[in-house]
C-alpha cells in the first residue's frame, strides 16, 4: 500500500522544483499531491485519506488535522520528534534527499513500512558496502556488542575473504564447513551449529568465518536463511548482525530481501560518496522492496557536518590502529553516540 502525501506550501519554487522532480525520478512508493493554495489543500483532505502532510508552519496552526496524519513541517532541518508532535524536514537539499528523508519519517511515524521490526521477536540487520575499507565488518560487530548489552546480539560473518581476528578471538570446536556440508546435504544441523555458537568475552553471539572460498560460492541464499533460522531456533529471541560481502549478487539481493532492516556504508571519501550519490539517484533503485528498509551510513568522518541525509560516523585513529574496541568507545564519544544511534534505529 502507498503512503499517500499531501504537500502544501506558498513557496511556489520549492512546489514547482519538487513537484517536476517527482514526475522525472519517481514516487518511490509515494502517492503525492502538491498544493500552494490552503483551502485547496483543506478541500481535497476532506475527501482523501492522507498519511502524512508536509506544509508551512501557519498551515497547522490555522486548520485542525486528523490524528491519523503525521504533520511535517517545512524547514531547513530535519528532525523527528516524539509523535502526536510537529516532525521537521529540510526542503533545501536535493530532491533524493528530501525524497529520503520522507522516507525515513514514513517508517518511523507510520506503520506503513513492509516490515515493523518493533516488537519483532527475530531481527536480521544487514550490512552491505559496494566499497572496499569502508569499515563496514567493524561497525556491523560494534552495532551487535551494543545490543548485546541487554539482549541477544549475534554476529554472522558472510564475506568471500571474512576476517574478524581483530574483532574477536574466540575458539571453535568445530569449523563453519561441517554445517554447510549438512545443509546441503539436508541433515539437521541443531548439533553442530550449537558447537559453534559461541559468546565471546563481549557477550557477542559469534561464530566461525567460512575458511574455504569454494563451500563459500557454494552456499546459496536459502543455505544462508536455512542458517539463520536455526540460529534464532537455537538462540530464542534476538538479533542478527549478517556482514555481507559486496556485489548485488542473486545471492546476496535475496539475502537483502530477507532482512529486516539494511545499512549502507560507504566512506567519507570522493569515491564513497559518489557511490552512495550515485544509488540514491538511480530510479530504480528506488523501486527495489528493500530500498524502503535502507538507511546510508558514512564513516570515518574527519569533520562534522549538519547533513541529515545519512549517519555519519567519525573517524576512530584508535580503531584503524587495532586499539581494543572498549577503549574506542570509552575514548572516543562522537563515535560512541552516533553508534549508540545507529542501534536506536534497529530498537524502533
Amino acid at each position: 500500500m502507498k503512503v499517500c502525501i499531501l504537500v502544501c506550501s506558498e513557496n511556489q519554487y520549492f512546489v514547482d522544483c519538487f513537484s517536476s522532480y517527482i514526475m522525472e525520478h519517481g514516487k518511490a512508493g509515494f502517492e503525492f499531491a502538491f498544493f500552494t493554495e490552503k483551502e485547496a489543500a483543506v478541500s481535497y483532505l476532506s475527501s482523501r485519506v492522507i498519511d502524512l502532510i508536509l506544509a508551512d508552519e501557519l498551515f497547522f496552526h490555522e486548520y485542525e488535522i486528523s490524528g491519523k496524519c503525521v504533520p511535517i513541517c517545512i524547514s531547513n532541518q530535519t528532525k523527528l520528534s516524539k509523535e502526536g508532535f510537529l516532525q521537521e524536514l529540510n526542503i533545501y537539499q536535493r530532491g533524493a534527499d528530501i525524497l529520503g528523508d520522507l522516507q525515513k519519517i514514513a517508517a518511523v511515524m507510520t506503520n506503513k513500512k513492509e516490515r515493523s521490526t518493533a516488537n519483532k521477536e527475530h531481527k536480521v540487520i544487514t550490512f552491505y558496502s559496494p566499497q572496499g575499507g569502508a569499515g563496514k565488518t567493524s561497525l556491523a560487530y560494534i552495532c551487535a556488542l551494543l545490543y548485546a548489552q541487554d539482549k541477544t546480539g549475534i554476529y554472522l560473518n558472510m564475506e568471500e575473504f571474512g576476517y574478524t581476528d581483530h574483532l574477536y578471538q574466540t575458539e571453535f570446536e568445530t569449523e563453519m564447513e561441517e554445517v554447510i556440508f549438512a545443509i546441503k546435504d539436508h541433515r539437521d544441523i541443531s548439533a553442530s551449529l550449537s558447537n559453534i555458537l559461541k559468546k565471546d568475552k563481549r557477550n557477542v553471539t559469534v561464530l566461525p568465518i567460512v575458511k574455504n572460498i569454494s563451500d563459500f560460492i557454494e552456499m546459496t541464499a536459502e543455505d544462508i536463511q536455512i542458517l539463520i533460522k536455526k540460529i534464532f531456533e537455537i538462540v530464542g529471541s534476538g538479533c542478527l548482525f549478517l556482514d555481507l560481502s559486496g556485489g548485488l549478487s542473486e545471492r546476496n539481493r535475496a539475502l537483502l530481501e530477507f532482512s529486516d532492516m539494511i545499512f549502507w556504508v560507504f566512506q567519507d571519501d570522493v569515491c564513497g560518496r559518489g557511490k552512495m550519490d550515485r544509488m540514491k539517484n538511480d530510479e530504480s533503485m528506488r523501486e527495489i522492496s528493500y530500498y524502503d528498509r535502507s538507511y546510508f551510513v558514512i564513516n570515518k568522518c574527519k569533520n562534522k557536518t549538519e547533513d541529515t541525509s545519512a549517519i555519519h560516523i567519525p573517524f576512530s585513529e584508535s580503531l584503524s590502529r587495532g586499539v581494543e574496541i572498549e577503549t574506542v568507545l570509552s575514548g572516543n564519544w562522537d563515535f560512541y553516540r552516533m553508534c549508540m544511534e545507529m542501534t536506536a534505529i534497529i530498537n524502533r
